[in-house]
C-alpha cells in the first residue's frame, strides 16, 4: 500500500512515479525469478467510481504477456480536509487529525493498492 498527500495540480504526476515505482520494483522481481524478455506495453487506466470524497482508477497493462503487475493497481484519490469536516460528530473525533491537514487544502491522500494475485 501506497499513501501520499499529492497537490491537486500534481495528481497524473503523482499517480505516474506510482506506477513507476511498483512497476520498477516488479521487474525488478521478474528479472530475479526468471529470465524473460521484457516488453513495455501502454498502461490502461479506468474509472472505477466516483464518490463525494473519493474517486478510484484502476491501472493494467494492455496486452500484458508477463506476469508483472497482471493483477493492475487501484489507485484511490480523498480529499480528506473536506470529508473530516463533513463527517464530524457532535465528540469531535476528528479535531486532532484535522488540524494535521489544515494547512493542506489543495491536496489529496493518494492510496494506492498494488493487486496480489491469489492462488
Amino acid at each position: 500500500m501506497y499513501l501520499k498527500m499529492v497537490k491537486n495540480t500534481k495528481i497524473k504526476e503523482s499517480i505516474f512515479c506510482y506506477w513507476c515505482s511498483i512497476y520498477e520494483e516488479e521487474l525488478v522481481k521478474a528479472k530475479e525469478l526468471e529470465n524473460a524478455d521484457i516488453f513495455i506495453n501502454k498502461v490502461a487506466i479506468s474509472e472505477l467510481e466516483h464518490e463525494q470524497y473519493k474517486k478510484r482508477i484502476f491501472l493494467t497493462i494492455e496486452n500484458n504477456k508477463t506476469s508483472i503487475l497482471e493483477t493492475g493497481t487501484e489507485v484511490n484519490f480523498i480529499e480528506i480536509i473536506e470529508y473530516i469536516k463533513q463527517n464530524q460528530n457532535e465528540k469531535n473525533q476528528y479535531k486532532k487529525i484535522e488540524k494535521y491537514f489544515e494547512n493542506q487544502n489543495n491536496e489529496v491522500l493518494l492510496i494506492g493498492i498494488k493487486m496480489e494475485k491469489r492462488s
